[in-house]
């Protein structure tokens, strides 16, 4: 069963009697230890959009300069982020709660 994980994830090949390693990291030997490294490059990714979304939303709010409608679509760009950030926090908790309840272990955790 072990060697099917490195078949499936294309980590380890061996072709007349010479080895070939795939690109993903070597401790990345289950599903789960991929699926956990998605969902961390997922994180951080989402999280460079949200800090631009910020730095955007706070220019505009900036530059609205009393006028009351670019004030009110700078106003929707700020509360999207920060329900965005609320968001990525509850979905970060509640993996790392499910991977404690059924005592996954993976790369980022």
């Amino acid at each position: 069963m072990y060697m099917l994980f490195y078949t499936l994830l294309a980590q380890r090949i061996v072709i007349n009697g010479k080895e070939i390693k795939g690109p993903l990291r070597g401790d990345i030997t289950t599903v789960w230890d991929l699926l956990s490294l998605l969902f961390n490059f997922g994180l951080g990714f989402v999280g460079i959009i949200l800090v631009i979304t910020f730095i955007m939303a706070g220019y505009d709010l900036i530059n609205s300069q009393g006028n009351p409608d670019k004030f009110s679509e700078a106003r929707k760009k700020l509360t999207g982020a920060i329900i965005g950030l609320v968001l990525l926090s509850f979905s970060f908790v509640i993996v790392r709660i499910v991977a404690y309840i059924f005592n996954l272990q993976g790369p980022g955790f």
